[in-house]
């Protein structure tokens, strides 16, 4: 059976519901930001994978009729509430890009 990248899942949802998470630190810290079909599935493979996983210390599930709402939630999420551990779908102002 062939692996399934997670690009792919996105492109393939269509009109799947999905959802938009955050993990916060137990400060209050917005931790990280993502969507997932399963949000619950998704934090499983978090613990195995994400070195931050022992600060999370309360999450909020947002869901959507869609799945690409829950990705253009997402995307404003991480651009204007700028969780500590999310790398993909963050703007660097111009003079970051500059240094």
């Amino acid at each position: 059976m062939r692996k399934i990248r997670p690009y792919e899942l996105y492109r393939n949802c269509g009109n799947r519901p999905g959802s938009l998470y955050r993990h916060f630190s137990k400060e209050g810290e917005l931790l990280y930001v993502g969507i997932s079909i399963s949000a619950i599935l998704r934090l499983k493979r978090h613990k195995n994978d994400s070195s931050w996983f022992r600060e999370i210390t309360r999450i909020e599930i947002e869901h959507f009729d869609y799945h690409g709402d829950a990705r253009n939630a997402e995307l404003l999420a991480i651009q204007t509430e700028h969780p500590k551990w999310n790398k993909a779908g963050v703007k660097k102002n111009k003079k970051e890009d500059k240094n």
